[in-house]
């Protein structure tokens, strides 16, 4: 799990580990889509995850922050760069 979500921003992150109605060690899927709330899915329910009792709303900024973690690490990562 923190191997995912090392790549949220702490906000997001926080909000996610707060999450009470959700097995976080059996989470299959994150959705993460822009002006939607972000839902946590495990093997037997979904959840929509809340900061501050509501719905957290995700931007097209908080997006772009991911991306850009993910890819970041990726170029620094050198089991990518060197394949290329």
């Amino acid at each position: 799990m923190n191997e995912i979500l090392k790549y949220f921003p702490m906000e997001l992150r926080n909000a996610v580990l707060l999450s009470e109605n959700i097995n976080l060690e059996e989470l299959c899927e994150i959705r993460i889509r822009v002006n939607r709330p972000v839902i946590l899915r495990d093997r037997e329910k979904e959840c929509i995850v809340k900061r501050n009792s509501q719905e957290y709303i995700i931007t097209k900024e908080c997006i772009g922050r991911i991306f850009e973690s993910i890819c970041g690490n990726l170029c620094n990562d050198k089991r990518w760069t060197s394949k290329f």
